[in-house]
């Protein structure tokens, strides 16, 4: 789904400030969720390297939650420092190879 639906409201039956917020909740979820590789395929990839993404993606989004509410300040910051970058769209999530060792 574009960013553009994200940003435009999802919800439109809800009333405006309630569906921005929660429009824009989805969309870093989204993008969390497709920075540690739990994300579709849009091309003709084979089905078991869509699953072998996603196996390593099981494994570094709990370490992802774990470091950003558990870890220790100095990793916060590295992480946030990779992360935000990506959750504000600049860089692809490749960048982010750096940071994959901590979260696992």
């Amino acid at each position: 789904m574009p960013v553009s639906q994200f940003k435009a409201g999802l919800f439109p039956n809800l009333p405006e400030l309630i569906d921005q917020i929660a429009s824009r909740a989805l969309l870093v979820g989204a993008k969390l969720l497709s920075l540690v590789g739990l994300r579709p395929s849009y091309s003709d990839v084979a089905l078991p390297l869509v699953i072998i993404r996603g196996v390593g993606g099981l494994f570094t989004l709990p370490g992802l939650f774990y470091v950003l509410f558990k870890g220790e300040i100095r990793l916060r910051i590295i992480v946030v420092c990779f992360v935000a970058p990506v959750i504000a769209g600049l860089p692809m999530e490749r960048y982010l190879l750096p940071i994959l060792p901590i979260l696992f």
